[in-house]
């Protein structure tokens, strides 16, 4: 449990498998969601002027430069070999603006590259057609992952407007390969679970520690900030439930509070299950009440 909690902390980015850019004119967030957390990686602002009567050059160089240092933050902090999907998010037509401007730039800087290349060869400057090359390499990975990019709607440009894309239905649906996709569902499911039926799940330390000793547990949800208690004594129990519980064959999921889910998570419960469907709670437990 403890070298687990180690090597996830240890370099959160190479399991990002989806990167989420939230939008709007003047603010951007470049995000990166992991299973278990969800790390901005780039926040940009920039001033954009207002459009005036018969002019809007400003108000579009503005804009236009706003959007260079947005794609700059995805280029230095998106690693495609990781990454499966990205995410273009914003109000109204943003996206849609900026992922053309993505590929139109893209497309001349590498025209450009290659153009320079040829000449270069042809005057036998080696080192500095490799040097152009280098710099422009990133830009080429961008376009060679263009299928990558999905465009989603969200209501800002702020990190919290992750959460409204990953809860998206049909986000979702698009998303199923990524893990960060996957917990968010789970969870979902959880509150559906609960609303529906709640004999179904329990929270609190006790009754899930009831449960998992008669085997029940299906499924075990479980927040780290349980396991950054003050109290020794109480992190070496939740870790030890924990272990008890993979021992008896139950999924268990432990959710950041760094991450969008884990952040809704906390706001409700620190603890709770599902239960194997065979068994009845009545006979588990008699009659309890949630805590």
């Amino acid at each position: 449990m403890d070298l687990e909690r180690i090597y996830i902390a240890n370099d959160p980015t190479k399991s990002a498998d989806l990167a989420v850019v939230v939008m709007e004119y003047g603010l951007a967030h470049v995000v990166l969601v992991t299973a278990h957390m969800t790390l901005v990686r780039a926040k940009i602002e920039k001033t954009i002027p207002r459009k005036r009567a018969g002019s809007s050059s400003r108000h579009d160089l503005a804009i236009e430069k706003f959007y260079m240092q947005v794609l700059e933050a995805i280029v230095r902090h998106i690693d495609f070999d990781v990454v499966k999907c990205v995410v273009l998010a914003s109000p109204a037509f943003i996206k849609d603006d900026f992922y053309e401007f993505i590929w139109k730039t893209v497309s001349q800087i590498s025209d450009s590259s290659d153009a320079n290349d040829s000449l270069s060869k042809k005057k036998g400057g080696s080192s500095k057609a490799a040097l152009s090359d280098e710099k422009n390499t990133p830009y080429k990975v961008l376009l060679a992952n263009k299928s990558k990019f999905i465009k989603g709607h969200c209501s800002s440009g702020h990190k919290g407007a992750v959460k409204e894309i990953l809860q998206d239905k049909d986000m979702q649906k698009q998303l199923s390969d990524t893990k960060a996709s996957s917990e968010v569902k789970l969870l979902n499911e959880f509150f559906k679970l609960l609303n529906d039926d709640e004999t179904k799940a329990m929270y609190g330390f006790r009754h899930v520690q009831k449960a998992n000793n008669s085997k029940a547990v299906q499924t075990l949800l479980v927040t780290d900030k349980l396991f950054r208690s003050a109290n020794l004594a109480t992190r070496k129990q939740y870790v030890a439930l924990v272990d008890s519980a993979r021992r008896n064959r139950a999924d268990v999921y432990i959710f950041s509070s760094l991450h969008v889910s884990g952040e809704r998570f906390v706001n409700f419960f620190l603890f709770f299950l599902l239960k194997r469907p065979e068994m009845i709670v009545s006979k588990l437990l008699g009659i309890w009440c949630f805590s």
